[in-house]
């Protein structure tokens, strides 16, 4: 644990044949079920006091919940494979998928740890997060776990990869940049109408 914090390009070397990336994958699917759940149930009791249809609501949260987690199951997927086609096919690295996944999977132990903190926080205070607030959205996005999953996720592709910092460091600045552009730009627009 002590390499995963101080130093990570060791921890990537040393664990990318490693079996047990699936166990990190695993929590991120459940805690983001277990939110989506405590979301829903705390958007139902809204709901119920403001003396709306609560079946109509039962119906959106369900979807909601089942969007969550396909989004947490097929999201990974579908990010490893444009960073590993981007580091393997692209930029000639020497990484396998299985390797870049587990790189991605390890790495994303922040934001694991960030999910839970939200689930806590969600149990305490029994109020839900305001996605029409900006500034929750920033933090939400740029909160210091999640940039330790960036700052883990790109020291581990360039260990595995052997491919240039520099150039693995602007694919996954472009890579980012378009994941919170495409967060941001709805509620901009929603903002402005």
């Amino acid at each position: 644990m002590k390499d995963y914090i101080f130093k990570p390009s060791q921890f990537f070397e040393r664990n990318k044949e490693s079996h047990l990336f699936w166990i990190p994958l695993i929590l991120l699917v459940l805690l983001t079920g277990l939110n989506s759940f405590q979301i829903m149930q705390l958007s139902m009791a809204g709901l119920a006091d403001l003396g709306g249809d609560t079946d109509i609501g039962m119906i959106t949260n369900v979807v909601s919940i089942v969007t969550s987690l396909l989004g947490a199951i097929t999201g990974p997927v579908l990010t490893v494979l444009v960073l590993w086609f981007f580091t393997r096919k692209l930029f000639k690295g020497e990484n396998t998928f299985k390797q870049t996944f587990s790189v991605y999977a390890f790495a994303s132990i922040p934001a694991i740890v960030y999910s839970l903190i939200t689930l806590i926080i969600l149990n305490v205070t029994n109020t839900l997060p305001s996605t029409d607030n900006l500034g929750y959205l920033l933090f939400s996005l740029l909160n210091p776990l999640q940039l330790y999953t960036l700052i883990l996720t790109v020291i581990g592709l360039i260990t595995i990869s052997k491919v240039k910092a520099k150039k693995i460091i602007i694919l996954y600045a472009i890579f980012e940049g378009l994941a919170i552009a495409t967060t941001l730009i709805p509620l901009l627009i929603n903002t402005s109408l």
